[in-house]
């Protein structure tokens, strides 16, 4: 009993479901991304200068999704510690 009333705790705190989807989306997105690529690869073997520049400023677009998101979790999770 002291373990589930500790793990259901935590999740209180953590919120470990918002955090594991989160992740999921972002693996999606960057899946979609590398599927977009391999197709456009195939249809024309070489990427233009164009097609690089978008698909890597996508890339940098979902990592800064990704950081700004666990920004907010760390900045949350300090200002909860503070109000201890």
């Amino acid at each position: 009993n002291t373990i589930v009333t500790a793990l259901a705790t935590l999740s209180i705190f953590w919120n470990a479901d918002k955090y594991w989807i989160q992740n999921k989306i972002i693996k999606h997105q960057l899946r979609q991304l590398k599927s977009a690529i391999e197709f456009e690869r195939s249809e024309n073997k070489e990427l233009t200068d164009d097609q690089l520049k978008s698909f890597f400023n996508k890339h940098q677009r979902i990592l800064r999704e990704f950081h700004l998101y666990w920004e907010g979790v760390m900045t949350e999770k300090d200002n909860g510690d503070k109000d201890h």
